[in-house]
């Protein structure tokens, strides 16, 4: 288990700050500021370097998809799954008490294919007809006593 740091608490971007500052996050209703996602990365590092050695610096690809947001002072535990391929194999992380973190693809290059990203991109259907900004004219005003609702 590891205890990830938030390491881009004191950055900011042009005068603002990110997700990542603790009081950004406070304002859209966090409970923490997430840690950021080249943290998580570098927890697969020693896996890729088991694997694959100095070529995974040089050659490796890591394809993710987060599932919950770890905030600094949770213990998180990376693992890989060795499944027999040369080149690719199944990553994920979870929190101490199971919650997942992120799954995806650890690979060696420079050929990578059925990469977390790619498995998602195929399994995409046709959204069907999409509208929202086409339907809203510039300098249109809508009734602000209106109550609104957006739920899940």
């Amino acid at each position: 288990m590891r205890r990830p740091a938030q390491l881009l608490g004191e950055q900011t971007y042009d005068g603002h700050v990110s997700v990542h500052d603790d009081a950004a996050a406070a304002a859209l209703g966090l409970r923490g500021a997430p840690i950021e996602g080249p943290t998580h990365f570098s927890q697969f590092d020693p896996f890729g370097v088991y694997l694959w050695g100095q070529r995974w610096f040089e050659h490796g690809c890591l394809s993710i998809h987060f599932q919950n947001m770890v905030v600094e002072g949770e213990e998180v535990q990376a693992s890989c799954s060795i499944d027999g391929s040369e080149t690719q194999h199944r990553v994920s992380a979870a929190k101490a008490d199971g919650t997942p973190v992120l799954a995806g693809t650890m690979s060696i290059g420079p050929d990578f294919s059925n990469t977390e990203l790619d498995v998602r991109r195929a399994a995409q259907r046709d959204p069907g007809e999409l509208f929202i900004v086409d339907r809203v004219e510039v300098g249109a005003r809508f009734d602000d006593t209106e109550p609104s609702l957006i739920d899940f």
